[in-house]
């Protein structure tokens, strides 16, 4: 498995895959579908379009930050919501887990390759 990140951002169509098949495991989805769906609202200013943020992040205790590391999952994506499917409930954990996997590759790197790394 080798997902780029961010999914989504900017203009891109909020949902994935397109295909109907599995985020993960490219299998066709038949029998049910199991989904992260997210999404933001317009900010108290009235802003005509929102933005739609998910992030996973690691905080350490230092106060320079240093040991901290973040995975932009979505990031900036017009229109305010946005759906991610899988086959099942299986995928979607084995998806979870993945992103937690990338989180914790940058906690081991240098601090000042975590920002390069997305």
């Amino acid at each position: 498995m080798d997902l780029r990140f961010p999914l989504l951002s900017g203009h891109d169509i909020p949902h994935l895959p397109r295909d109907g098949t599995c985020l993960l495991c490219s299998q066709p989805i038949k029998d049910g579908v199991a989904y992260i769906t997210a999404g933001s609202v317009p900010d108290k200013d009235g802003d005509p379009e929102p933005l739609a943020i998910w992030y996973l992040g690691y905080h350490s205790a230092s106060p320079d930050c240093e040991g901290c590391a973040h995975v932009d999952v979505v990031e900036d994506l017009k229109g305010g919501q946005f759906d991610l499917s899988f086959c099942s409930t299986g995928c979607l954990r084995r998806f979870l887990n993945y992103i937690v996997d990338v989180l914790e590759r940058q906690l081991e790197m240098p601090t000042e390759h975590i920002d390069d790394e997305h």
